[in-house]
């Protein structure tokens, strides 16, 4: 089911009652139309789920690379794989995961949960697997839970065979769908782990929640995952929590394709924080990322895990034995017997006078525990033997020492341990690996890719083989203190594939060196270090555009002329041209040069640099490439003020300020007061407004944004890419204000829409530019579930609402859909397109909402933005209109795509948050006072942090 597609399909019955809707409330209208609270699952996919990319039919000319769609298929118990259509991670032909060429029982790809506990002190060991296949034979594939299995490798007569097992007992609820729209689609799966059957009076004791964010025009698939406790502390004492991803990358068309794979610490993003590593505790976050690299299919994996894993590992199949496969890698328990006495104890027991310290196999490391803290210290049990039956009990912490700096030295004593008992000791030893090297990357990558460098990498055995990629978080659970969500972790996986463009492996022919592939980081960056708030905030360019006769030299100078192609040189001399040393990489403003035939029979090339074009002077451009049956060029290009500009010149500008054509008047006085925000408060220009779609009636000529695909349809259908065939994608026009009769013989310069920044106020029933971001900011509306905004980084929209917010299972906290309450909901967000398009959106659930959105900005809520979190690329605020006078301002959420925070660098209300929020509020009121607008300041209540599930 498609919400937007049913919205559409009822205005197509009703237009005249959408109308009237419409004159109501910018989004009023989607409360009609909205389904159940709790997201509804797929008729017919309940089990497993295919959903198709659209790239390679859409209209990112602009990007870079090849436009090619990424396919996916997955079950509802979280492995990455759909046995019924046979459909892993495809692209190109390719199937990583579901590869037809692969024998079936030899597909692999889901997780690991391995839970450590005590119950009433007695140790209790509860273990969970969907990975698709038990690695062994045809009796192996697939199938319901297996509950209460005795072995993970399962032995014949004793226990199940099968894909999805476990010792306990776990059932996975069917596939939800949360959100399908023309470009994204978001599913929701979720399976709970009991220690037995609830029929048995088991108890629940993890839920695995996994949100699974499928960009259609993306070459990833994102999993957000929750590990949550939900056992209501029936157990005693936290849970030790292995995590592991895992999967076989056959990357190619044999029965063994093989690979070069290298897995990468450290990698840098804007989501520095966690609650388990940073700023609660001193373990800074970056994430990991494996690169699997066939040059014969000239296919580049990828698969990258936030927060950095404790332990990773990658190895070529034929090396991985079926019990390494199907066990996690970090918790290893150690057994001793004691034996009568000290003669017969082994070289690494040494007794004395009571006291026997024991040298442990394996250095023990540290890994997160709660509230940022880490340590390496295990977990001891005594096993009495003296009572017959006597089960490994849990010896009180302070009955024994601990070496820590070592991490192998323990000390147990007299009477708390007796000769003759046995003493179980759990703990978590390093598993990284194959190969660790120490490589030199390549000159042509970028350099801050890295948190710090050097390496080391970890690649496999021998290269090139068939890789299986193991990836695993270790943590502690328990309900010591929930308000620092010790009680849920939050992890993330990406699986992309892309081709072939500059991989470089250790174990390649350039041996000891290393390049991670360029779009390989450009699908990173989106995810990791996308364009946010805060870059809008300082953004500092101006978009030009410029069409006419193709020769061997280009001059630049649109930004020298006016739209009657006259000479204007105001900013001769103050402007420079924006060249970013790498072209071809995400949020580095590129230009582009473009080449068309004058008879529009070939298709355009977009040339790529340095290989097609090179800069001869500060605007000139030399093309290299063969240029036969090319007579015009187009390009577009930006420009940055050089600082010798009299102080009054803007410092950077909006080139759109779009309404909805069929908008009330609340968005277009919103829209004023945002145009004064961007002049008044950062000196950024605002050039031109203009509508989403055409104005029929009243404005046939008034610039329009968005592309016209059909022009038999009423109103805003002919801006679908095929309305009536339910493809409701849509898309920005290339530029505005190019003649018709235009024949390239002579230069113009229109206006840039399609690689420009835009401004969108009001919300997608009213305005189909927002409509266009709406599949993707990272708070929107559309979803399954009943009205509201969803966001998909927010902790606590899993399963639950987060406590105080509401007492509905399932309900979203910001629903207020109509004016006849006091509480006001509206989100402002960015977001930078592959062509490049940055939009700023603004809108609210209801007209009042979205002008108060507006009204914020313009009392002085843009300049807090500019002190945001790195990473913030949404704020959803809420109102209070029980006193208008004022209206009350609340920022209740910070989001990024896949997780959420304060914004004043903490993940929660602590004593940092308050000194950074007074030196935050000091910031905004000097500026305030430099600029002359300290009169139009409003109070903004800064409500947001992490909201743990309950």
């Amino acid at each position: 089911m498609n919400l937007a597609n049913t919205i559409y399909k009822k205005r197509k019955i009703c237009p005249t009652f959408i109308a009237i809707i419409l004159l109501t409330s910018s989004l009023a209208s989607f409360v009609f139309f909205a389904a159940a609270k709790t997201p509804p699952s797929i008729p017919g996919n309940e089990e497993y789920m295919a959903d198709y990319g659209v790239l390679h039919s859409d209209t990112y000319f602009l990007y870079p690379y090849e436009e090619k769609s990424l396919n996916i298929g997955f079950s509802k118990y979280g492995e990455m794989i759909n046995l019924n259509e046979e459909m892993g991670l495809e692209y190109d032909g390719v199937d990583v995961f579901a590869n037809p060429n692969v024998p079936m029982e030899e597909w692999s790809n889901g997780w690991i949960m391995n839970i450590h506990y005590t119950d009433q002190s007695i140790l209790r060991n509860v273990w969970a697997y969907a990975m698709t296949t038990d690695w062994g034979d045809s009796d192996g594939i697939g199938g319901p839970w297996r509950q209460m299995q005795l072995n993970v490798v399962p032995v014949q007569g004793v226990d199940d065979r099968g894909g999805r097992r476990t010792s306990g007992f776990a059932e996975s609820d069917d596939i939800r769908l949360i959100y399908d729209g023309p470009r994204k689609a978001i599913y929701l799966l979720n399976t709970t782990i009991y220690d037995k059957p609830p029929q048995e009076d088991g108890t629940a004791l993890v839920e695995l929640t996994i949100q699974v964010v499928f960009n259609k025009v993306k070459k990833y698939v994102m999993e957000i995952k929750d590990i949550k406790r939900v056992d209501n502390n029936k157990m005693t004492g936290p849970m030790q929590i292995e995590f592991s991803q895992r999967g076989e990358w056959d990357l190619g068309e044999l029965s063994r394709s093989l690979s070069y794979a290298e897995f990468y610490d450290g990698l840098k993003t804007k989501y520095w924080k966690h609650p388990f590593y940073f700023p609660e505790g001193d373990h800074y976050v970056t994430y990991d990322l494996v690169q699997i690299i066939d040059q014969d299919m000239e296919k580049v994996g990828f698969a990258a895990f936030w927060p950095q894993t404790i332990s990773k590992w990658v190895t070529d199949v034929e090396h991985m034995t079926r019990e390494e496969a199907l066990t996690s890698m970090e918790t290893y328990t150690y057994h001793i017997d004691l034996p009568e006495d000290e003669s017969g104890l082994p070289d690494w027991i040494t007794y004395e006078r009571g006291a026997w310290t024991i040298v442990l196999p394996y250095k023990a490391i540290e890994y997160p525990r709660g509230c940022g803290e880490w340590d390496n210290r295990p977990w001891v049990f005594i096993t009495d033997h003296t009572i017959p039956g006597a089960e490994p009990t849990k010896l009180s912490d302070s009955l024994w020492e601990w070496n820590a700096a070592s991490g192998r030295h323990l000390t147990v004593h007299w009477p708390d341990v007796n000769w003759e008992d046995g003493i179980d000791i759990v703990y978590k030893r390093e598993m990284k690996g194959f190969e660790e090297q120490y490589p030199d990357p390549l000159e042509c990558m970028p350099s801050d890719l890295f948190h710090e460098w050097p390496g080391p990498t970890y690649g496999m055995e021998s290269e090139p083989g068939v890789p299986y990629v193991r990836a695993e978080w270790d943590f502690d659970l328990d309900y010591d203190n929930p308000e620092c969500s010790t009680h849920q972790f939050r992890c993330v996986s990406l699986y992309g594939l892309t081709d072939y463009n500059n991989a470089a492996d250790p174990d390649m022919e350039d041996l000891g060196l290393f390049m991670i592939d360029k779009e390989v980081i450009y699908q990173l960056d989106e995810v990791f270090n996308p364009w946010d708030l805060k870059d809008a905030a300082f953004k500092d360019t101006f978009r030009w555009a410029q069409k006419g006769p193709l020769d061997t030299l280009i001059v630049l100078d649109s930004h020298l002329h006016d739209k009657y192609s006259n000479d204007r040189t105001c900013l001769e001399g103050n402007h420079e041209l924006v060249w970013p040393e790498k072209w071809g990489y995400y949020c580095n403003d590129s230009e582009k040069v473009i080449l068309f035939d004058a008879d529009g029979i070939l298709d355009p090339v977009l040339l790529t640099r340095p290989e097609d074009y090179v800069r001869r002077g500060d605007f000139t451009f030399a093309i290299l490439a063969d240029t036969t049956d090319y007579e015009h060029y187009k390009v577009l290009y930006s420009t940055r003020r050089t600082g010798e500009e009299p102080h009054w010149f803007h410092s950077g500008r909006w080139e759109w300020d779009v309404i909805g054509e069929e908008s009330l008047a609340s968005d277009s006085i919103g829209s004023g007061m945002i145009g004064s925000t961007w002049t008044d408060w950062k000196k950024k220009e605002m050039w031109l407004s203009g509508l989403d779609v055409q104005a029929e009636e009243f404005g046939p000529t008034i610039p329009r944004v968005m592309s016209r695909f059909n022009d038999s349809l009423p109103g805003r259908y002919d801006f679908y890419y095929d309305y009536e065939g339910e493809d409701f994608r849509t898309a920005f026009r290339d530029d505005w204000c190019t003649p018709e009769e235009y024949d390239g013989t002579t230069t113009i310069y229109p206006y840039a829409i399609s690689s420009s920044n835009i401004i969108v106020v009001g919300g997608p029933i009213v305005n189909v530019a927002a409509e266009y971001f709406n599949d993707f900011t990272d708070a929107f509306v559309y979803s399954e579930y009943d009205g509201g905004f969803y966001a998909p980084g927010c902790w606590a929209r899993t399963s639950q609402p987060s406590p105080d917010k509401s007492d509905e299972t399932d309900a979203l906290w910001y629903n207020s859909t109509d004016v006849d309450d006091d509480v006001g909901h509206a989100i402002v967000a960015t977001y930078k397109d592959l062509n490049e398009t940055i939009g700023y959106i603004v809108y609210g659930y209801t007209a009042e909402d979205t002008y108060y959105a507006c009204y914020a900005l313009r009392g002085g809520l843009i300049a807090w933005t500019q002190w945001l979190q790195d990473g913030a690329t949404a704020i959803v605020l809420e109102f209070d209109y029980s006193d208008l006078h004022p209206v009350t301002i609340h920022v209740s959420e910070v989001l990024g795509p896949f997780t959420e925070c304060t914004g004043a660098f903490t993940n929660f209300k602590t004593d940092d948050y308050y000194v950074n929020m007074d030196a935050w509020y000091g910031n905004v009121v000097r500026e305030a006072d430099m600029l002359g607008l300290c009169y139009k300041l409003v109070d903004v209540d800064w409500c947001a942090e992490i909201h743990p599930d309950p």
